[in-house]
């Protein structure tokens, strides 16, 4: 198969409606160009963290402390699918969602370590322990409830997520765009403090991972450079969005100088949020692109 063939041309060789199997085979050996997405928020605050070192450290020490096999820690830093061999059993897995609510639920209303051992003890889901017993002494009852909703928002949709690959199903781009807000962990996010899905296509066609934005759009735009240029207008409006919501906010509250100092704030964080995701997917060598510049844009073979 010719790695320039298009999905339309592909639908219309065999006159049939192009499968998981189709849609990856199209993409494979595809070339392409990623636009400079840094240009796109060079008005956005970059910094980089003081305790940047220490806490790759921390984040190390805690997955040698998780995983007695380098292997597995090998694994979950790559985000492979062969992680888990739940991934293709819905049942054992639905059931590790349902305990992981259960401990994050109790972790948040304030429950001692000895309450929280009766509810598990698989270290994937006692990670959380500290996390949520932090959230619960230091964020108000409001706070609380909003990250919470936004974990159960994200744990439902990993099951949506599940299903569908199980299924063999291909959502469409408005589908997957509903799910990625949750399945993203956006709302837990934002509740204490999405360039992703163009920079990680390299990683997820080499992983036969077809269930993220640009290969969704592909059928719809007829080639995979449309769907990248697609993905990044979406990136662009999005940018205009928020940054017209900044202003109308601020403007809001021009005559309370506490309240929008806050505010800045707030908004400084979800900037920071969107340039430090940026960067650190480009030098990360999880999706495979080595780089900490995309002047130019940035040219990959699927």
């Amino acid at each position: 198969m010719s790695v320039s063939m298009t999905v339309s041309s592909l639908e219309s060789s065999v006159g049939l409606k192009v499968t998981r199997d189709g849609l990856l085979a199209s993409l494979k050996g595809t070339n392409v160009v990623l636009p400079n997405l840094q240009s796109m928020m060079k008005h956005y605050p970059t910094a980089v963290h003081p305790e940047a070192e220490t806490l790759h450290e921390d984040v190390q020490k805690s997955l040698d402390d998780l995983f007695s096999s380098r292997e597995n820690a090998r694994r979950l830093q790559i985000d492979s699918q062969e992680f888990s061999s739940m991934i293709h059993n819905i049942s054992s897995s639905s059931k590790f969602r349902q305990e992981t609510l259960r401990y994050i639920e109790a972790s948040l209303s304030g429950g001692d370590h000895a309450d929280l051992s009766h509810i598990s003890t698989n270290p994937l889901i006692t990670g959380f322990g500290p996390i949520g017993m932090a959230i619960s002494n230091n964020t108000n009852e409001r706070q609380q409830k909003a990250f919470l909703q936004g974990l159960r928002k994200y744990v439902k949709m990993t099951m949506e997520e599940q299903m569908s690959q199980i299924e063999g199903r291909l959502l469409s781009p408005s589908d997957y765009l509903r799910r990625r807000m949750y399945t993203g962990a956006v709302l837990p996010t934002l509740a204490i403090h999405e360039t992703n899905d163009i920079l990680s296509i390299k990683k997820e066609v080499e992983q036969g991972q077809i269930d993220s934005l640009i290969p969704l759009l592909v059928p719809e735009t007829g080639s995979v450079q449309s769907a990248v240029d697609r993905a990044s207008d979406i990136l662009r409006a999005s940018i205009r969005r928020f940054d017209l919501a900044e202003k109308i906010i601020l403007g809001q509250y021009s005559k309370n100088p506490k309240l929008q100092a806050d505010l800045r704030l707030y908004i400084d964080s979800c900037k920071y949020a969107c340039t430090a995701n940026l960067n650190w997917s480009l030098a990360s060598s999880r999706y495979k692109l080595g780089r900490t510049s995309m002047e130019g844009g940035v040219s990959i073979t699927l």
